[in-house]
C-alpha cells in the first residue's frame, strides 16, 4: 500500500538523520564511518505465489526463486568495538530463474532480481569469542522486485508480477574476525516483506505470501575515518 511505502521511507530519513546527530562525539568529531563492499549468494526461503481463477481454480504457480550471486554496499557508523552502531546498506540479488508450472502458463520462463535498501541498529550483546565479535541487527527500508516477464505477457497475464517496491523487515546475525589488519565479516540477513502478485483489476487471486529472502554475505571494511 502506498501509505505504508511513504512511512517507510520518512522512518528510514528520520533514522539516518538521528544516527547522523548521535553520533557526533562532544568534541565535535563523528565517530568512525567504514565502507563495506560485500558478496555473497541469495537465497529465497519462499515459493513466490499461485495464481487462481475468479472461482478458485488453480491456474500456474510461480515456485521459488534459484540461489543466485548478491552484491552489497554498506556504511557503518560507529567502532567495531562498542556495544552498538548503525548501518545503512543497498543489496542486489542477480537475475534468477523461477520455475513456473501449471496450465495457465505452460511455456513460461521468468526470471526476477531483488534490489533492497535498509538502514538498522547493530547491537553487540554478547563478548568476543577469540578472535570472534557477534552481531544482531534489527532495521527495515524497502525491496525492489523486478521481474523479466515477457512469457507472462505474451499468454496474457500482463496482470501477474509486475515490478514493485514493498517495505521490509531486516534481521541479521553475524561477526567480525579478527585478523590483524584484516578483519573480514560475515553475515546472515533475512528481508521479510509481502508481494502483490496479482493486479486489483485482473479479476484474479493470488497467495500473496510472505516473502523471506536471506542474504548469506562476506565483506572486508574499508576505514574511512
Amino acid at each position: 500500500m502506498r501509505w505504508t511505502r511513504r512511512l517507510t521511507l520518512r522512518c528510514l530519513w528520520l533514522l539516518l538523520i538521528a544516527v547522523v546527530s548521535g553520533m557526533l562525539s562532544p568534541s565535535g568529531g563523528y565517530a568512525q564511518v567504514s565502507l563495506l563492499p560485500s558478496v555473497g549468494v541469495y537465497s529465497p526461503l519462499s515459493d513466490l505465489l499461485d495464481v487462481r481463477d475468479e472461482e478458485g481454480m488453480p491456474l500456474f504457480e510461480a515456485g521459488r526463486k534459484n540461489s543466485t550471486l548478491a552484491l552489497g554496499l554498506a556504511a557503518e557508523l560507529g567502532s567495531p568495538a562498542a556495544s552498538w552502531g548503525a548501518r545503512v546498506q543497498l543489496g542486489y540479488a542477480t537475475a534468477s530463474e523461477v520455475p513456473v508450472e501449471g496450465v495457465g502458463c505452460e511455456d513460461c520462463e521468468l526470471r526476477s532480481t531483488l534490489l533492497t535498501a535498509t538502514a538498522g541498529v547493530i547491537l553487540r550483546p554478547f563478548p568476543e569469542l577469540l578472535i570472534l565479535r557477534p552481531h544482531l541487527l534489527l532495521g527495515g527500508g524497502v525491496k525492489r522486485y523486478g521481474f523479466d516477464r515477457d512469457d507472462l505477457e505474451a499468454e496474457g497475464w500482463d496482470q501477474v508480477l509486475r515490478d514493485q517496491t514493498q517495505p521490509t523487515l531486516h534481521l541479521a546475525a553475524g561477526g567480525a574476525l579478527r585478523l590483524g589488519i584484516v578483519t573480514p565479516r560475515f553475515e546472515i540477513g533475512a528481508l521479510i516483506s509481502r508481494i502483490d502478485g496479482v493486479g486489483d483489476e485482473s479479476g484474479l487471486s493470488s497467495s500473496d505470501d510472505l516473502q523471506t529472502d536471506l542474504f548469506l554475505m562476506v565483506s572486508i571494511p574499508l576505514v574511512g575515518r
